[in-house]
């Protein structure tokens, strides 16, 4: 569609729109590729064994044993939505040697294993 109207027998206004659509055809593709890669965090992955735990992020990984882990129980406040909803959320933070190695959820069954367990 866009091709055909930059290329027809049209007025410049119509070539502009043609060329703002096939800019945005190539554009959008592009932003979400790069938007995803953002989003990599979301690739964070704990896995807990008998004597520590492993924390996978990006290809890379954190060992931990149990007594160099560092958990801190924090409580976030915030405002979401247009409507300013209220939200509540306990995380537990997890570090090694003051490096920070990933956040639960503490209804999470890894955060209720962590704070039971160890």
């Amino acid at each position: 569609m866009g091709i055909g109207l930059l290329l027809g027998p049209y007025p410049t206004t119509a070539h502009t729109i043609a060329a703002v659509l096939l800019a945005c055809a190539v554009a959008i593709p592009v932003i979400g590729i790069r938007a995803e890669g953002r989003l990599r965090h979301r690739d964070t992955r704990l896995h807990i064994f008998d004597h520590g735990l492993v924390v996978t992020r990006h290809g890379h990984h954190a060992l931990c044993a149990w007594p160099d882990l560092h958990i801190e129980e924090r409580t976030e406040h915030g405002t979401y939505g247009s409507g300013g909803q209220r939200f509540t959320a306990h995380w537990l933070h997890l570090s090694a040697h003051g490096d920070p190695l990933c956040r639960l959820n503490t209804r999470s069954p890894a955060a209720r294993h962590l704070t039971t367990e160890h």
